[in-house]
């Protein structure tokens, strides 16, 4: 017959075990009574060492000299009427970690790395709510998980009580990615750039709350987060869960309104943000494409069409270069008019969507040439017995002008006399 415990051991002991003080006369002084319970007493004193000495950090108060020793000698009678020293608690019992008198820890890793040359840094991590700090060296290969552990254990605490975050106010994930994935590894404190001097802050988290996520088949997902979880991280845990491809495939709708966590404002929000609270439903939906086509005509000057069909939310710029490119012109040299009104927009403005333009199914659209930029130059080619008003582009090259551009005027003409310069009005 067996039985498995948990023993706490406040820190102060954790480093005079590791110190070495007086332990070994307090295990001698248990050993001599024989009866059964001081024997257990013992074992597990002798158990608890074993454990204390096999840490792969040892423990350091950053006083020195405490008031009394972590095992202080007492006279006390046990219950077989022997006499004698005995060791007691612990002089110095564990804090209360909402007193702020949490005396300050350094964790010094004494197991090398395999390559021995990990970097040593030293940091401190503050706690709000105790008005406290504590300070931490450790080789830069350690994983934060093990430095959660360690300060959460200070308090006799879960790591996940605990929400660490950057002086900047960004949070400190233990795992590059959901912990529930097998391909999640811990982040160490080079990988999320800790270094020598940082101060690091642990704030008491609130408590878990449970969300159900449902999809269309009315299939119900509940899973557990912290209020402060940003929406990003939920959704992406639950694309997890789900088998989802990519959560940014879908859309999250809670009390009314709906998220995109593709979008980069509200993939930070928080579940708080949200008015997420413990119990509510998240509806999930696969994105629509509400976009539709639209077919339309474009007309040049020689009433030569041609037939375009496109997205709604084609921007005129896409529209403009793309005719560009089929008509062999230079970019952003042609204008459209629908109705006898400009298209606003195009390659020189960023422009807006073809519908947002005016662009309607079945619409027939104008196009004409700009006005020549003021860098238009003449350039004559009398061996061929030919003029043109060509163009040097953004790059500076010469470019032969097109047939389109022989019909508007200002291109090639049938004319054995060399042109010195244009009419800009015949554009």
């Amino acid at each position: 017959m067996s039985a498995l415990f948990n023993v706490c051991v406040p820190f102060e002991v954790v480093a005079a075990i590791q110190r070495g003080e007086g332990v070994e006369q307090a295990l001698q002084n248990l050993s001599i009574t024989q009866d059964l319970p001081t024997r257990m007493v013992t074992d597990i004193a002798r158990g608890v060492v074993a454990q204390v000495n096999a840490m792969p950090y040892s423990v350091t108060l950053k006083s020195l000299n405490p008031s009394a020793p972590a095992f202080a000698p007492a006279t006390a009678q046990d219950s077989t009427g022997f006499g004698g020293d005995i060791p007691s608690a612990p002089a110095s019992p564990f804090t209360d970690p909402f007193v702020n008198d949490v005396k300050p820890i350094i964790l010094t890793p004494d197991t090398p790395s395999l390559d021995g040359d990990e970097e040593i840094i030293t940091f401190d991590i503050y706690d709000p709510t105790t008005d406290s700090s504590l300070s931490f060296r450790a080789q830069s290969d350690k994983t934060f998980d093990r430095i959660a552990t360690a300060y959460a254990g200070r308090f006799n605490l879960h790591k996940s009580a605990f929400i660490f975050t950057f002086q900047h106010g960004g949070e400190i994930t233990l795992y590059d990615g959901p912990v529930h994935m097998p391909t999640a590894d811990p982040n160490t404190l080079a990988s999320l750039g800790i270094d020598n001097g940082m101060v690091l802050t642990a704030r008491r988290s609130a408590a878990n709350m449970k969300v159900t996520f449902r999809d269309q088949m009315m299939k119900d997902t509940t899973l557990t987060f912290r209020p402060t979880s940003f929406f990003a991280y939920v959704a992406n845990v639950y694309a997890g869960y789900g088998g989802l491809s990519s959560a940014q495939e879908y859309t999250f709708t809670v009390h009314g309104s709906t998220y995109d966590c593709g979008d980069h404002d509200q993939a930070n929000f928080t579940l708080e943000d949200m008015d997420v609270s413990n119990g509510d439903v998240i509806m999930v939906k696969p994105k629509v494409d509400e976009s539709y086509m639209i077919t339309f005509t474009v007309r040049d000057a020689m009433n030569r069409e041609e037939v375009f069909e496109m997205k709604n939310n084609t921007l005129v710029r896409s529209l403009e270069s793309e005719y560009c490119d089929m008509a062999d012109l230079r970019a952003d040299s042609v204008q459209f008019e629908i109705d006898g009104c400009e298209v606003a927009g195009g390659l020189q403005y960023g422009g807006p969507t073809i519908e947002e333009a005016g662009i309607y199914e079945g619409a027939v659209i104008t196009v004409q040439l700009r006005k020549p930029l003021p860098q238009e130059r003449v350039f004559a080619e009398k061996d061929r017995g030919l003029h043109f008003a060509g163009g040097i582009g953004f790059n500076g090259s010469r470019r032969s002008p097109t047939p389109a551009e022989s019909e508007y005027g200002g291109g090639w003409g049938r004319s054995t006399k060399a042109a010195s310069v244009y009419d800009a009005d015949r554009w």
